[in-house]
């Protein structure tokens, strides 16, 4: 069984091409899109995370600055 081949015109090839050129544009934008929107949902759980991570931090240099403070007042009880 021969199949038959339509010949298809240059404007037709060029008004194919520009639709898949759109259509491809038109793909790249809304991937862009969705990158950006899956980034804006995570960034306040990223927030709460490196709010949480500062807090960590700030306990652990205030409880080492409390354990200075006591030292010093044991040394200084202990001298006559």
């Amino acid at each position: 069984s021969t199949s038959q081949k339509t010949p298809i015109d240059s404007t037709e090839l060029k008004r194919l091409r520009d639709a898949i050129t759109r259509f491809s544009s038109d793909l790249d934008t809304i991937s862009q899109r969705i990158h950006t929107n899956r980034e804006a949902a995570t960034a306040p759980q990223e927030v709460e995370r490196l709010m949480s991570l500062n807090l960590t931090e700030n306990n652990n240099e205030q409880q080492i600055q409390n354990e200075d403070t006591s030292v010093s007042t044991d040394n200084q009880a202990a001298v006559p």
